[in-house]
């Protein structure tokens, strides 16, 4: 029991320290009440929520919104049907490529779990794959949630996430690239970049609703209108799916408050959930006594 106790209560503050590298040894003791308090109400291991918190700082979290970002990256992960660690890396590649236009982490984390819902994709694929396709959005200031609101349609039309990841980043860059066929096509209609118009607001639903126009309506023909043909395959995805479809699914995107409780709620709910969550408070309880 007591060697247990020991080993469990050093494995802990052994992982605080490392926060402590990066927080500050001031701020190690409150860390480490918060981290066991989050661990007690959660379930996740505290040494593994104390890796997580010093992630969320590495990764350019304030050193007083740490211990919560960690426990939206464990919601999301439980929520998601993936470890912290994908779920934090989403989470943050998306906070670092919008940055203040995202509002904040609890949003990204719902519109992602809004995604998974309604799209045929997971926390884990997406976690996997979406720092391209953010990558190449940002750069054109499509927002993460035209993004999200892609990705629901091109799973949805049996293109798989690494695949949509790709089709998807081509489509921006074509959008983008003002020698391109559509990109003209959209400057003549409108008199403005595809870039420009995503930064006043236009959705993606808007600006292939010009190329489809553009084309009489005809799929076939908007096919035609890509140099790429993935490109060409991720715009009639978004098209086929139906461009009322993709507002709606904006919608449900942008408005996303509450969807990552209420997944999480479920997951936790399930009987082995509970099972884990007894044998970390008891594990908790051990490090506590250990480090007495």
């Amino acid at each position: 029991g007591f060697m247990e106790c020991a080993a469990a209560a050093e494995s802990f503050e052994y992982a605080v320290a490392q926060v402590g590298t990066i927080a500050g040894a001031g701020n190690m003791d409150a860390m480490a009440d918060q981290i066991l308090a989050l661990s007690n109400a959660s379930g996740q291991a505290s040494e593994e929520l104390a890796q997580t918190a010093y992630s969320a700082l590495s990764a350019g979290s304030a050193v007083e919104s740490a211990v919560s970002d960690a426990q939206i990256a464990t919601e999301l992960a439980t929520a998601g049907f993936t470890d912290t660690t994908s779920a934090l890396q989403v989470l943050k590649t998306a906070m670092n490529s919008y940055g203040d236009a995202q509002s904040d982490l609890q949003h990204v984390s719902d519109s992602l779990i809004m995604t998974q819902n309604l799209g045929v994709t997971t926390i884990a694929e997406l976690s996997q794959n979406m720092g391209v396709a953010i990558a190449s959005a940002s750069a054109y200031n499509v927002s993460l949630e035209n993004l999200e609101a892609a990705y629901i349609a091109t799973t949805k039309s049996g293109i798989n996430t690494a695949n949509s990841t790709t089709y998807l980043s081509r489509m921006f860059s074509e959008l983008g690239d003002s020698g391109s066929t559509v990109s003209k096509i959209i400057t003549n209609q409108t008199g403005k970049s595809f870039g420009q118009l995503m930064k006043e607001g236009y959705s993606l639903a808007d600006v292939l609703e010009i190329l489809y126009e553009s084309c009489g309506n005809d799929a076939e023909a908007m096919m035609q209108l890509w140099q790429q043909q993935s490109s060409g395959k991720a715009a009639n995805a978004i098209v086929n799916q139906g461009l009322q479809q993709f507002r709606q699914n904006l919608d449900r995107v942008t408005n996303s408050a509450g969807a990552t409780s209420k997944a999480y709620g479920i997951m936790e709910s399930t009987t082995q959930h509970a099972h884990e969550r007894m044998a970390n408070s008891m594990k908790n309880l051990a490090s506590v006594v250990g480090g007495e």
